[in-house]
């Protein structure tokens, strides 16, 4: 045993690595176009700000949002009841741009000396951040934009930037590897396709290989191979789904609209909710399509071996995914364990599935009904005005500027308009009621995923080798931290 002077001294040497290490953030955000750029990303980027400078004593050291400050329009936004999409509304659901009537560009304001999201300005910022930690300095890379697939190497993966521009997991990984060895590297990545980025934390990105020397530990939306719960120009953040939005309420202790959350994410409570309990928590109350992930569950998923599957199953483990698996059965009024359980999810997914085969074939349906409908009306109104054919021509801006009204009370007094405007609503209540199901679908399957998961950290803890539990933990250390 140690003498009290000398736990002392080891108590203060570590306190004083705590306080002295820099916790350092990066914020990378925005669409590679206006017309990719969703308002939802803009408003969630900034709360994220809110929240980091708020409730943590990280320091963000780089914000890169779209163009950065340029005066141009880089962002849009849905607006209601605005005179001036009332009014181009009867033309917008003929030629079937209702939605597109309803959005507005405007230029994004985030904050002052941001810069854009171009790779030259991203890679520049990673460099700086990465080769700049010092001994024992952590870095919280955040990207709050768009991601795209490539489904043959996973690791091609990438981040949308400005313009055609990408950043893929590799040129990632490349970066990363200039931070120091004792330094940690986290991230958090909601984007689509973004499981791929778990991969950051294995030698070359590989899963077959041991981890990185470096810490490098994060938490993404979606599976490698499928998009993320989407962006929204909607300002309505009631109805926000994505996955940063979640985890960002747990660490604040509310919603992004000032709504008290549904559980309580501090599962030690110690009165601060670490990375890794915000996910728990996410994993367990987001009502989405994703299927998030953090690494040490990636690790866990990559590390079973195939012989260990067929190990009878006898008991329920008692870990925290298994609690998750029945947290989410509770709310959607499954009960029971094990095989009753599972049956009960099956019989579920199955009555989902064919909820979405219906909802499919009235949405085909109603789509031949509208395009029948548009095209009786286009083809009176292109007798009555020709130049309603040639848009984006002076004849075109002439007639809308002296016939707009003329125009609209003829369409609206058109025998087909009625049922084009019935239908056309239809489709927006399938399409919620589509999306929706599909999230009731997600739920279903990640109580089977929260299950798999909760055995094989059972058998895990049976059967890994001292070396992969001594790279699990590590990993679970990196997790369980607060930003």
């Amino acid at each position: 045993m140690f003498p009290r002077s000398t736990i002392v001294s080891i108590f203060i040497l570590a306190v004083s690595t705590y306080v002295s290490a820099a916790n350092k953030v990066i914020i990378i955000g925005g669409g590679p176009y206006p017309a990719e750029s969703q308002a939802s990303i803009e408003i969630n980027t900034k709360w994220i700000i809110d929240v980091i400078n708020q409730h943590t004593s990280a320091k963000i050291t780089d914000i890169l949002y779209t163009d950065g400050n340029k005066p141009g329009v880089d962002v849009y936004k849905h607006v209601e009841n605005n005179p001036d999409i009332l009014l181009y509304e009867p033309l917008a659901r003929v030629y079937g741009k209702q939605r597109e009537n309803s959005e507005v560009f405007y230029s994004s304001k985030i904050e002052n000396n941001i810069g854009p999201i171009t790779h030259a300005s991203v890679v520049n910022a990673l460099n700086t951040g990465f080769s700049s930690l010092g001994s024992g300095d952590a870095l919280f890379l955040i990207f709050q934009g768009h991601g795209n697939a490539n489904l043959k190497n996973p690791n091609a993966n990438y981040f949308y930037l400005l313009g055609d521009d990408k950043l893929t997991v590799s040129e990632l990984g490349k970066l990363i590897s200039h931070a120091p060895q004792d330094s940690t590297i986290r991230f958090l990545f909601p984007q689509c396709y973004s499981g791929a980025f778990t991969n950051l934390m294995y030698k070359e990105q590989n899963s077959k290989n041991s981890l990185t020397k470096a810490n490098i530990c994060g938490f993404t939306a979606q599976r490698n191979d499928l998009p993320s719960e989407g962006c929204t120009p909607s300002v309505n953040t009631d109805t926000y789904r994505d996955y940063s939005s979640y985890l960002f309420s747990a660490i604040s202790g509310k919603t992004i609209d000032g709504k008290p959350l549904s559980g309580n994410p501090d599962l030690n409570h110690d009165g601060h909710v670490s990375l890794r309990e915000a996910h728990l928590y996410t994993l367990g109350h987001a009502f989405s399509v994703d299927y998030s992930r953090s690494t040490s569950e990636d690790y866990l998923e990559h590390w079973l071996p195939w012989y260990l599957k067929w190990i009878p199953n006898s008991s329920e483990p008692d870990n925290e995914y298994m609690r998750i698996a029945s947290e989410i059965a509770a709310k959607n009024n499954l009960n029971g364990k094990g095989n009753t359980l599972i049956q009960g999810v099956n019989a579920k997914m199955s009555q989902l599935d064919s909820e979405l085969e219906k909802i499919e074939g009235a949405r085909r349906d109603l789509a031949g009904a509208i395009k029948s409908a548009q095209s009786s009306i286009k083809k009176d109104l292109s007798r009555q005005w020709p130049q309603l054919d040639l848009p984006y021509t002076a004849q075109y801006s002439q007639l809308l500027h002296h016939k707009l009204n003329e125009i609209n009370l003829y369409i609206k007094n058109h025998k087909s308009y009625p049922d084009l405007v019935k239908n056309q609503n239809k489709d927006a209540v399938l399409e919620t009621r589509f999306l929706n199901t599909r999230r009731e679908l997600a739920q279903m399957l990640k109580i089977l995923r929260m299950r798999k998961l909760g055995r094989t950290l059972e058998l895990f803890n049976s059967y890994a080798s001292d070396s992969q539990k001594a790279e699990y933990r590590r990993l679970l250390n990196c997790e369980d931290t607060r930003i």
